[in-house]
């Protein structure tokens, strides 16, 4: 889903299935989601109930018609995946209907939208919330390459990525597991002291600045959150 969203020009916006309330109610008013995908049940959460919940109007939109919705203005539709992907009280799409709709779309139509996609443009919002909480005070500062862990391998966790062959080919136990061993292809990875410049001994103490396609671009809407975690390139 990801994939295909990059290749339309769409901007994914993940959210934790378990928010409820005012927590999810920010998260999709904070990007502007236009579309929700939303399953029907997450393991025993009930995601369509805790939706209706959340914007009690849905019942008497029209599906004829784009949502009106007060507490999400900006939500136009609401496409249900899952097993249920139906309801005849809500008006609501299906997933299985939208792939059918797509799939009538002809090709020179795709390819167009594919080229007026720009390379360089984001292509997933991620809400990061309660992970650094738990981290204790040994852990100030942490790295994770995002595009690897939550776009192509959404489901692989963190200690896997950070343990597994995929990320380096050193076959040293101790020497793999006492490192940060290598960098992604295609990032530049550096070591630089408190002012921004680079180390000059090995052993030195410094803070590690990558930049590449991995990077995040910034916090979505908020100038002075990117100004605090993102240092400008040279």
């Amino acid at each position: 889903m990801s994939f295909a969203a990059s290749k339309l020009g769409l901007v994914k916006g993940n959210i934790n299935p378990a928010y409820v309330g005012r927590k999810l109610e920010y998260c999709i008013n904070k990007v502007g989601c236009k579309a929700i995908l939303l399953p029907s049940s997450v393991k025993s959460i009930d995601s369509l109930s805790i939706f209706r919940h959340l914007v009690p109007e849905l019942d008497q939109q029209s599906s004829t018609k784009e949502l009106s919705l007060k507490r999400l203005p900006t939500s136009k539709h609401i496409i249900l995946t899952g097993k249920q992907q139906s309801s005849k009280s809500l008006p609501i799409h299906s997933y299985r209907n939208l792939l059918e709709h797509g799939a009538k779309i002809s090709h020179n139509k795709l390819n167009e939208r594919h080229a007026s996609v720009i390379p360089d443009s984001f292509a997933a919002i991620f809400f990061c919330i309660g992970l650094t909480e738990h981290l204790g005070p040994h852990f100030t500062r942490f790295c994770v390459p995002i595009p690897m862990f939550h776009i192509f391998c959404e489901v692989v966790g963190v200690l896997n990525v950070a343990t597994s062959k995929f990320w380096a080919s050193d076959e040293n136990q101790a020497r793999r597991l006492a490192s940060l061993r290598r960098w992604m292809p295609r990032l530049d990875v550096k070591v630089v002291d408190r002012g921004g410049t680079p180390v000059s001994y090995i052993g030195q103490q410094g803070e590690i600045w990558a930049r590449g396609f991995p990077i995040m671009l910034g916090s979505y809407g908020d100038t002075q959150k990117t100004n605090e975690a993102i240092t400008p390139s040279d």
